[in-house]
């Protein structure tokens, strides 16, 4: 009986203890097993994060590039309208000063002859009071005398007055036609200069402007910013203008567009790689 109680008091103390130790197994167990799917979850999100910074890096480029491209073509605008304004300026200043010029060489003359005048009619006392001293001549001989001397002196005044006004008038005149053939040579410099800066590419439809222009016009700045040229869009039908000083780059412009247009597919990455070829092509 006393073994029986011993035996079984033995029994369930092994008992408890091998159950305490499943159940302290399978506690480790459930605990890895957490735990291995918490290291998963994290490694995901460390995954979608790196993803996530990836794509913000990328969008944050291309806002940059969208907006170094936009600043290159205003500050393009201005440097042109500055130039055209300043070249406005300058003609005005030299219209202003050719206007001061006339005036002085009027003010000289009038004070030319308003001197003139004062000295004939101060000679024309002088020479009155000494022939009626001298001569003793009536008032009307004296009159007489002095009218034909005074006719030489003002007869030799006009000739000379009427040569100076001939001088100013041919120096206005040359003014003027100098003038005149820089106004013209600067209309037949600006078509000359339009027609060797730009290029026109033909369109097969309207419907092409469009997709030469993008959404938000992101392709026609790609195209812009790789080629180094402008590239406008205006009323034209059925075309587009490339315009570039360098001949070469805006040779190689209408070429990768014409090739763009005739593929059909115009993205930016597109763009970089048909302008990257026609460069090597150009070499």
């Amino acid at each position: 009986m006393g073994n029986n109680i011993v035996i079984l008091i033995v029994v369930c103390v092994v008992s408890i203890a091998i159950g305490y130790f499943i159940s302290n197994l399978m506690a480790q167990r459930k605990t890895k097993t957490e735990q291995a799917k918490l290291d998963s979850k994290v490694q995901k999100a460390q995954e979608e994060a790196r993803t996530i910074e990836l794509q913000a890096k990328d969008n944050a480029l291309k806002v940059m590039q969208s907006a170094e491209a936009e600043n290159a073509r205003r500050r393009g605008e201005l440097s042109r309208e500055d130039d055209r304004l300043q070249k406005r300026r300058t003609e005005l200043d030299h219209r202003f000063e050719r206007l001061e010029q006339r005036e002085q060489n009027l003010n000289k003359r009038q004070s030319a002859l308003d001197k003139r005048t004062n000295d004939v009619e101060k000679m024309y006392t002088d020479q009155l009071a000494e022939l009626q001293r001298i001569a003793e001549m009536t008032s009307e001989e004296a009159r007489n005398v002095l009218l034909v001397e005074v006719e030489k002196e003002a007869r030799s005044d006009m000739a000379r007055i009427i040569r100076q006004i001939e001088n100013e008038a041919r120096e206005e005149g040359e003014n003027r036609a100098r003038a005149l053939v820089a106004d013209a040579i600067q209309r037949v410099a600006s078509d000359q200069v339009a027609e060797v800066t730009t290029s026109v590419v033909t369109l097969p439809n309207e419907e092409m402007k469009g997709r030469i222009v993008g959404r938000n016009g992101r392709n026609i700045r790609a195209f812009e910013q790789a080629a180094g040229v402008d590239v406008i869009v205006d009323d034209t039908p059925e075309a587009v203008t490339v315009s570039c000083f360098d001949s070469v780059r805006r040779e190689i412009a209408r070429r990768a567009l014409a090739r763009l247009i005739q593929d059909g597919r115009i993205h930016p990455a597109y763009i970089e790689k048909v302008l990257a070829d026609e460069t090597i092509a150009a070499r």
